[in-house]
Order: structure tokens, then sequence, then C-alpha cells
């Protein structure tokens, strides 16, 4: 007798299974855009230990800040979840994985219908590979495309770049997080403050004045961002700085998510002559906002 997924909503103790399903997923989709080779195997026990140790922030901060988190049982096990958060109106959804033994069944679909309700949220948002199982079953959620993002890295060195900006530590209090909500609602058109909170606590972030003025701001860690700044002009700056920033720390590797959309990054990014991921993001939101010209992305694309 075939034991039918059941669905249920996600809790904290499911956060270690949901990130081997990422992983699980991940790779499978690696396979198919042949960034690994078709034999490559999924992540044995000590391989999915290793990147929990290295991630288990991030699915804490996602676990204890769900708007909306549903899984998938099966046989006792988790075989797939979707996840979103809501910050002031705007529902992303962060994370929609399934084992690829339960893909095409369905699964994902009542999923996505429990996790990314239009109800509550004044605009829905998705960073989405270009899949097109996956972007048809998002444009039938009522979210589109609107531009492409990938993925660019280097071993970062010190880079200088001319400019009148002044680059401060942001400190983990709540005047920094006030600074940075108030550049995200200039640029984005909503504030972020949970997210930021966590951000200051678990990466290094800094703040960009132009005299008196926060202009900007950025964090560096194992991944850099998110980025963003009043003047789009000022990006390349603030890149450089977080660039030399992850040399100084003795970072092997910078990675940033641009969008394609913005051309002063993109302009950063070629000049330095970062490598660019073989995999194609696209964001997919409900209806237009936010001035993306002036924003360098983290992953979840809110985060």
């Amino acid at each position: 007798m075939v034991d039918l997924p059941v669905v249920r909503r996600g809790n904290a103790d499911d956060s270690y299974a949901v990130m081997a399903i990422t992983e699980y997923a991940m790779t499978e989709l690696s396979r198919q855009w042949g960034v690994v080779a078709p034999s490559e195997p999924f992540p044995d026990k000590t391989a999915l230990d290793a990147t929990w140790e290295r991630t288990r922030q991030l699915y804490d901060f996602l676990s204890a800040n769900a708007d909306e988190w549903w899984v998938a049982e099966q046989y006792g096990r988790v075989v797939a979840f979707a996840r979103s958060i809501l910050c002031d109106g705007v529902r992303e959804l962060t994370e929609l994985f399934a084992h690829p033994q339960v893909q095409g069944t369905g699964l994902g679909r009542q999923l996505l219908s429990k996790a990314f309700p239009t109800e509550g949220a004044r605009h829905r948002t998705i960073m989405s590979t270009i899949d097109p199982a996956a972007q048809m079953l998002y444009m039938g959620s009522g979210v589109f495309p609107r531009f492409p993002i990938r993925g660019f890295s280097r071993v970062p060195e010190t880079v200088r770049i001319e400019s009148d900006l002044l680059f401060t530590p942001a400190a983990d209090d709540q005047p920094a997080v006030d600074s940075i909500g108030a550049i995200d609602a200039a640029v984005l058109g909503f504030r972020r403050s949970k997210v930021h909170r966590w951000l200051l606590a678990t990466r290094g972030g800094f703040l960009c004045y132009r005299g008196d003025e926060v202009v900007g701001y950025g964090y560096v860690g194992r991944t850099g961002g998110p980025f963003a700044a009043l003047e789009r002009s000022d990006l390349p700056a603030i890149l450089a700085h977080a660039e030399s920033s992850a040399s100084e720390q003795g970072l092997s590797s910078f990675y940033v998510l641009v969008p394609l959309i913005n051309e002063a990054a993109v302009g950063y990014v070629t000049r330095r002559r970062y490598e660019m991921d073989r995999i194609v993001l696209e964001l997919m939101i409900d209806e237009p906002f936010g001035c993306f010209d002036c924003y360098v992305a983290g992953s979840p694309f809110f985060l």
C-alpha cells in the first residue's frame, strides 16, 4: 500500500531535514544544468553535517521568522517543503524544494498554495531558476519574471576606487537598523528590520556616509550582500570596499548576486574579472516595485 505524503506545518525540529532536501534538490538541478557530472552523487551524511554547521544560523533564522512554513512527510521522513517570510507587507518565498524522487508529483503546487498566499501581502516575490516547470508553477501563482540575476565570484583583493564615501562598521543596534531601513524604504519600497537585526548579529555590516547622511550599506561574510545605495553610481565603491574587507578577513572567495539590470554592479564585476555562475536566476514579482539598479542581493534575494 502506498503511503501518500502528509502535509503539515514545519517546525524547528525539521530544520536539518529541509537543509538536506535543499542539498539533494540542488545537486539534481546542478546535474541537469551541467554544472556537475550526471554521475555526481548526492551528499552523504558527512557532507550534510558540514553544510549544516556552515548554514545553521540561516536555517535557525528562517525557522524562527517564517510567515508560512509547510512540509510534506512520506514514510516518516520529510520529502518536500516550502517557506516564506513577510517583511513590511512583502512576502518572499524563500524556499520550495522537493527530493528528486517526488518531483513532478504535484507536491510543489500543494505546498506553494499554503506557503505563498496572496492574503496579507501587498507584494509577493520569488527568486527562481529558469527551470520551465518551476516558472510555470510560480506564474500560475501570480508572479512573473522581471529580470535575470547571476552569481559572480572571485578571490578577493584590496581594491581602491576614488570616492567621497566614508565607510564605518555598522553597530548591532537599533539606530543602525533604522538607518538601513531608511535606505531599504527608498530603494526597495519596504523595510526588513528583522532581517537586518539578524544580518548585523551574524555578518560584518557597514554603513556608507556622504557627509553626515547614510547613503548606503552592505555586508561581508561567506557570501557578500545585500548591498544598497541611494545613488547607483556609488555601488562600485561600495562593492570595492566589501571585496577589500573580504580580502582583509582572509576569505578565500567573495560572492555576490547581481540583478543584471544593475549596470553599475555588472560593470564592477566585469572590470574585476569575476567568474559568473552557470545557473541563471530570475526575480519574479506580482507587480513592479523597487529600484533594483541600486541593489545587490543576498540569498534568498531579500536576505
